[in-house]
């Protein structure tokens, strides 16, 4: 008699084991790949190339344009009442994300959309895909040139 309750203690050990392992296990590695999915998201996602084409030149307002694209990044006014809004974000490749090594494997790349606003009409919209040293010559160059 004294060694079936053994085995039943051995028989319960083992049953909470594999309960354990059943459960406890698959609930612990879905909450590290949700904490861990959290890294890779962490601003809203602004599709310029596909918002860009919503703009029609001639027929498209300046509060049509701000619905569709939001505040633009940068704001130039030029002469005749004309405008210029230039919109652009950051693409980072998979590998430039990387803490302390991403700089050196991967590649940065910037969206850029330009509006030429003439009388609160557009005038024309563009779109571009330009590299890091390229975005650096126009588009933060032009705007330190208005800046000064």
């Amino acid at each position: 008699m004294d060694k079936q309750p053994k085995q039943t203690v051995i028989g319960s050990l083992s049953q909470i084991m594999l309960l354990l392992r059943n459960t406890f296990f698959p609930l612990f590695f879905f909450f590290i790949v949700l904490t861990l999915s959290g890294c890779f998201y962490n601003n809203m996602v602004r599709h310029l190339a596909s918002d860009v084409s919503l703009v029609v030149p001639g027929q498209t307002t300046r509060q049509d344009v701000m619905s569709y694209l939001g505040t633009p990044n940068l704001q130039f006014s030029l002469p005749n009442k004309h405008g210029k809004w230039i919109y652009y974000q950051k693409k980072k490749s998979i590998l430039r994300k990387i803490p302390l090594i991403g700089n050196v494997l991967g590649h940065q790349k910037y969206d850029v959309v330009t509006i030429i606003f003439e009388n609160n009409v557009t005038k024309s919209s563009e779109y571009r895909e330009l590299s890091e040293a390229e975005f650096t010559t126009k588009v933060v160059q032009a705007n330190e040139a208005r800046i000064e």
